[in-house]
């Protein structure tokens, strides 16, 4: 529960009732978030204490690991499942489990810096390149595709 809220600001909030945790959410943001942000972080907190996905918990020990602080971690966790959802409510369909679990196993994301730097090197490499096909070469040289192939290690279903 340190993880997710550092220290406790009062004993009387319980991680485990909803609205508790909402305040515990807050309380732990060290930097002032939306409305939506603050709600994507209580989703995770959700995820993380119930262990559903399992992925969810398993990319944050990964990505402290890593190096990565609480913040960041919680705003890598935040990315994938905001994309995630906004395929779903962009096209009206079901969420899809597997696109989650890819999406955390895709993380870290690369820096804004590393992504400048490999377009710029696509870009020199082939001029007159489309940005399609940067964007490929991009992510390619990023080690990073943008076509999806499931994760065995995923356990949803």
């Amino acid at each position: 529960m340190l993880f997710l809220f550092g220290p406790a600001p009062g004993d009387d909030l319980d991680p485990e009732d909803l609205e508790d945790r909402t305040q515990l959410v807050e309380a732990a943001t060290d930097t002032e978030l939306t409305a939506a942000q603050l709600a994507v972080r209580e989703v995770l907190a959700t995820q993380i204490i119930n262990d559903d996905p399992p992925e969810v918990w398993t990319t944050a020990q990964r990505l402290t690991a890593l190096g990565l602080d609480r913040d960041a971690v919680l705003g890598e966790l935040s990315m994938a499942f905001a994309t995630v959802m906004s395929k779903v409510l962009a096209s009206r369909s079901p969420f899809e489990p597997k696109a989650y679990c890819e999406a955390l196993r895709r993380l870290p994301l690369p820096s804004v810096a590393e992504l400048e730097e490999a377009l710029i090197a696509a870009v020199r490499e082939r001029p007159g390149i489309g940005a399609d096909d940067a964007d490929q070469a991009a992510l390619s040289a990023l080690g990073r595709s943008t076509t999806t192939s499931w994760s065995p290690t995923c356990s949803t279903g």
